[in-house]
């Protein structure tokens, strides 16, 4: 009796608490599934390195995508019988009666690999451009996209676990695998919330890293160089993070942006010892360490720039990584010209950098590279502000009365469209933004013919803006 009076005066309670076991029962038996096997992270030592030297060549496989019958392994009795062809970096392995050949690549969950093409010795194994399209959902229910890295950060390692820390350390090469939900959002980098009952990532729902492993210098060069010349445009896609930004969200954020731009090319990121926080300590620290970072950036661009495989390079700078990625620019245009042929496009998005500076010192050098230059702005960009009154002087990537323009700089003033929570992140984390990104990156369109922005200012202060 008393059970039917609290459902006649609380119904409206009672079938609120009956949702929210509906909606838990679910989310809480995924989790406690996923919590029994959660994705393996492969690393090439469980010693711990606090200031790690340059890793040896045998750290990991020097062929991520190999070149063989379905049915032969790596080694033992399957391969027998097989001729090693080592054409190139895409070495083959050739079965002798038939010579067929299958050009294969992990699946998407990046346990077991799929054959994507089959050819006989007629064809040139180098030429084969049938890749696995990285938006279909496999099996896992999860799309998957392949970073590398370059970072300077000291790591450790416990438990067969890789955790990249905020201290300076020797330049480390290697790769990541990173999920993309089938339901991502463009723009947004998906993670667990309470209020969804969700206390830990999952593929289906969140990007995540699923691998990291790391290479020798040697293996990463080789690696970015084969996976340039198999793709469909032969083009580099390089970030360079910002302030308050770990090792795992850059990761993140260039597997995001290289996902939602449909980049065809080969996703690379830099990531120096940001401290990840957002505090003046922090900040401060930041600025010391990313200043620290300048020459091994030059050091990661020239790699990259000087590589014969690479069509065209787009680097991205956000941030305080725009200090490192503008100076490395006009330091390499200066002493290194030919290694420039390469770049495409620089992407200054929200740079802090003293405006002065940059229009006096950094603009004039970063500009004798002859190469497209975008810089995104915004007066709503709550850490430029602060980074303004901690200076007393404007950043470059500052709008309103103190927009930088500057002839060979294609300015846009991004403040329309400056959604984020902190109205920091806007570079990758706004639809439009992104479109205008595609439209310089994929389409290789000039300013004036992108749609979306409208011109500003008047002669000689010419300038660009998203429409409302």
């Amino acid at each position: 009796m008393k059970f039917g009076k609290i459902i006649k005066h609380h119904w409206l309670l009672v079938l609120i608490a009956l949702a929210l076991v509906v909606i838990a029962i679910p989310s809480t038996v995924q989790y406690l599934q996923y919590e029994r096997s959660p994705p393996a992270v492969f690393l090439p030592t469980s010693e711990v390195r606090p200031n790690p030297p340059p890793a040896p060549a045998t750290i990991a496989t020097d062929s991520p995508y190999i070149v063989f019958n379905s049915e032969a392994e790596f080694s033992g009795a399957q391969t027998d019988g097989w001729e090693d062809k080592n054409e190139g970096y895409g070495g083959t392995l050739t079965k002798k009666p038939t010579y067929d050949a299958y050009v294969i690549r992990p699946k998407l969950d990046f346990s077991t690999i799929d054959v994507v093409a089959r050819v006989t010795p007629a064809a040139n194994p180098k030429t084969l451009k049938n890749w696995q399209d990285p938006r279909a959902i496999d099996s896992e229910g999860y799309h998957g996209v392949r970073v590398n890295f370059a970072t300077d950060r000291q790591y450790t390692t416990d438990d067969n676990k890789i955790t990249f820390t905020s201290d300076p350390g020797n330049l480390s090469y290697g790769y990541c695998y990173v999920s993309i939900p089938p339901h991502h959002k463009a723009g947004v980098i998906e993670s667990p919330s309470i209020l969804r009952f969700e206390f830990s990532e999952t593929p289906q729902k969140h990007i995540m890293i699923l691998k990291t492993e790391l290479q020798s210098h040697e293996a990463f060069n080789r690696d970015i160089a084969w996976l340039a010349e198999m793709s469909k445009s032969g083009n580099a896609f390089v970030f360079i993070h910002g302030f308050n930004v770990g090792f795992d969200d850059a990761a993140k954020r260039t597997a995001q942006m290289a996902y939602d731009l449909n980049f065809d090319g080969v996703p690379i990121f830099y990531s120096w010892p940001s401290r990840n926080a957002a505090s003046l300590t922090a900040y401060e620290a930041d600025e010391r360490n990313i200043e620290l970072s300048e020459g091994n950036i030059k050091e990661f661009l020239v790699d990259i720039l000087s590589d014969a495989k690479f069509s065209n390079v787009f680097v991205v700078g956000h941030s305080m990584g725009t200090r490192g990625l503008a100076k490395a620019i006009g330091a390499i245009a200066v002493e290194n010209p030919e290694a420039i042929g390469k770049l495409k496009a620089v992407i200054l998005a929200a740079p802090d950098i003293d405006a002065d500076l940059f229009k006096q010192q950094i603009a004039p050098r970063l500009l004798k590279a002859e190469r497209s230059v975008t810089l995104y702005a915004s007066s709503n960009d709550k850490a430029l502000l602060a980074s303004q009154k901690l200076h007393g002087y404007p950043r470059a990537g500052d709008s309103g009365t103190g927009l930088v323009i500057l002839k060979g700089v294609d300015t846009i003033d991004a403040s329309n469209v400056d959604t984020s929570l902190l109205g920091h992140s806007y570079y990758g984390d706004v639809r439009s933004i992104i479109d205008d990104m595609h439209y310089l990156i994929q389409e290789s369109l000039t300013v004036d013919k992108r749609a979306g922005l409208s011109p500003a200012g008047r002669e000689p202060n010419n300038y660009w803006q998203f429409k409302p």
